[in-house]
């Protein structure tokens, strides 16, 4: 009867091991990559404030109504200030740099940093070349961008 109950033991003892380390969360968890793109893609950004550089063609508040929406490989802008849409092309591929996700390449080769991104706000700083022009005008657009979007 000792055996009997030994056995027993031993069997729900290894039984226990071997479900126990069969749970949950292994490798299963997105990858930061995963969870930016879903927020990303989660709805269409608009703008907080924009900082434009100094001595540019645009104001700031020149884009209070641009927005942007992502899917998984291209970016949809709107509302562009007048000849500025260089700044942020519409209709334009992107990905991100690395799998750390935290710096978004546009197809036209602009490097984008993401210095917040939550289901609730995503800033993003990049700079334009200094010889990026609007067609008529002596002001150009280069120099940093900072969209802080809702």
């Amino acid at each position: 009867m000792k055996y009997v109950k030994l056995i027993t033991l031993i069997t729900v003892i290894a039984g226990f091991v071997v479900f126990n380390g069969c749970g949950g969360s292994g490798g299963d968890d997105p990858s930061v990559r995963e969870i930016n793109t879903g927020i990303l893609t989660s709805k269409t950004w608009t703008v907080n404030t924009v900082t434009v550089p100094a001595g540019t063609a645009t104001e700031g508040s020149a884009w209070n109504n641009f927005t942007v929406t992502f899917n998984p490989t291209n970016m949809t802008t709107t509302n562009h200030p007048t000849g500025a849409e260089v700044v942020w092309p519409t209709g334009i591929t992107w990905t991100f740099k690395d799998d750390e996700a935290r710096v978004i390449v546009r197809g036209d080769g602009v490097d984008m940093t993401i210095n917040t991104i939550s289901e609730s706000s995503l800033v993003l700083t990049f700079t334009m070349p200094d010889n990026t022009q609007i067609a008529g005008r002596t002001a150009g657009l280069g120099g940093q961008y900072t969209f802080n979007l809702r």
